[in-house]
């Protein structure tokens, strides 16, 4: 009985060490080598197999084609800010939202909710891609510091 579970232990080891090797060579090869084997002349017929679902997601936006962003109409989108971390380059930013009952920390190319998201971080504000259509959130305007007192004087 101990034989057969040794046995058992040894085979799945070095099946699940087969399994990372064979990882390891998937993640190293670059995926655009030609195939080999009886699969090096397989041309897919349905334009399904031809394109991933995410390949759209993860390409960089053209945004030279968008309009420029002091034209963009304000958002009619419920926002509230609820706190902002700016850096230098701004695209770098982090805004906290209120979107409906949800608290949402962002940062440029996020999305707040299904065909709704944080295209870009700029000056005059965030510029939200709103199904397709363009719109401006602004920066809040800065509150006076009350209850604040220097401390070198």
């Amino acid at each position: 009985m101990k034989l057969a579970i040794g046995l058992l232990q040894l085979l799945l080891c070095l099946l699940s060490g087969w399994l990372l090797a064979q990882t390891v060579l998937a993640f190293w090869h670059s995926p655009d080598a030609e195939l080999q084997g009886p699969h090096a002349s397989f041309q897919p017929t349905s334009p399904l197999l031809t394109q991933s679902l995410l390949v759209e997601h993860w390409q960089p936006r053209d945004l030279s084609r968008k309009p420029p962003s002091d034209t963009l109409p304000p958002t009619q989108l419920p926002l509230r800010w609820l706190g902002q971390l700016r850096e230098q380059q701004l695209a770098q930013s982090i805004v906290v939202l209120g979107y409906g009952n949800e608290r949402l920390v962002l940062g440029q190319g996020d999305r707040l909710a299904p065909g709704i998201r944080l295209e870009r971080i700029d000056s005059q504000g965030l510029i939200i891609d709103n199904n397709g259509r363009l719109e401006r959130f602004a920066w809040p305007q800065l509150q006076p510091l009350a209850g604040v007192r220097r401390l070198d004087g």
